[in-house]
């Protein structure tokens, strides 16, 4: 499995029920266009109100899934920061080594 990492940084601080707003609008506008990638698995959105700095993390099934995905990914990151207000500070791809969940 394959993940992508991208941090944003927010423009304007961000009260919580705004974060909730954005994390429902990727919900709604950002995810069917997800899931319609071939090897999407899943989806994790983070925000941090003291940083202003928020994550999304999403998993592939494989790296070349990952890959295959990248122009799409990008254009739906440009999308939402520019919606969000937030810049793009940076895009990192790993290889996942281990997956434990409690």
């Amino acid at each position: 499995m394959w993940v992508r990492i991208s941090t944003y940084e927010a423009q304007e601080a961000r009260s919580r029920e705004r974060s909730l707003e954005d994390a429902e609008r990727a919900r709604s506008e950002y995810l069917p266009k997800m899931r319609a990638m071939d090897g999407f698995k899943r989806v994790i959105m983070a925000y941090d109100p003291e940083s202003g700095r928020s994550l999304s993390v999403t998993f592939w099934e494989t790296e070349e899934a990952l890959r295959s995905s990248e122009e799409a990914a990008n254009q739906i990151r440009k999308e939402s920061a520019e919606q969000a207000g937030d810049s793009i500070v940076d895009v990192s791809r790993y290889e996942v080594v281990l997956d434990e969940r409690g």
